[in-house]
């Protein structure tokens, strides 16, 4: 029930085949075959940024978590659904490369290229949101680490709370205005910290 995978470099010229001696006499087997080109590698570190490691270093796009290598995850970027990448799953920044962070995605927390946005700024993609900060898919887009289950999980000056369907550590807005034009409003809100804050929600 475990899932096998095996690398081979095939730079040389010629035909290859892959055969699949059946366990047991009746089990399935679902195969992939993935073709890459690119230098050897033994783990992300290796690679640059929008590749990770799967034996070369390859496209770090992806659709779903079966398009990555192990240990890494398929993280939603931003309100754009199909801009997602594979990230090494993490719990920490020093597990990633130096042009990248520890997101808080909505999809998990994964290594993801840094930006520069603030709380609570407009995005479109978790590129464009500084620290461990991902694109909320909010009117806009709005940078805030996702996925938090209490304020712990939050920076200084914002809370856990539930909006939408997602738990988002909002911006507080005692002294920062919110993008009011944008359809934002500074509400008292209960956080999963069992406290009520004002913060920055649409």
């Amino acid at each position: 029930t475990d899932d096998e995978s095996v690398a081979a470099d095939v730079s040389a010229a010629g035909t290859y085949a892959l055969r699949v001696f059946v366990f047991g006499g009746g089990n399935t087997y679902l195969g992939e075959i993935r073709r890459s080109t690119g230098t050897g590698c033994g783990s992300t570190a290796d690679c640059p940024t929008g590749t990770v490691c799967d034996g070369t270093c390859v496209d770090d796009r992806c659709m779903s978590d079966a398009d990555c290598p192990g240990a890494h995850a398929c993280l939603d970027a931003g309100p754009i659904p199909a801009a997602r990448h594979c990230g090494l799953t993490c719990t920490n920044n020093t597990e990633c490369r130096t042009s990248e962070a520890c997101k808080w995605t909505l999809s998990g927390r994964g290594c993801a290229a840094r930006g520069s946005g603030a709380n609570g700024d407009r995005c479109s993609d978790f590129t464009q949101c500084g620290g461990q900060r991902t694109c909320v898919p909010w009117t806009g887009g709005y940078c805030a680490r996702a996925g938090c289950s209490s304020n712990a999980d939050c920076e200084s000056g914002t809370y856990c709370v539930a909006e939408g369907g997602l738990n988002v550590c909002a911006l507080s807005c005692v002294s920062t205005p919110c993008r009011d034009a944008e359809g934002y409003s500074c509400d008292f809100r209960p956080t999963l910290g069992g406290t009520s804050r004002f913060v920055c929600v649409p």
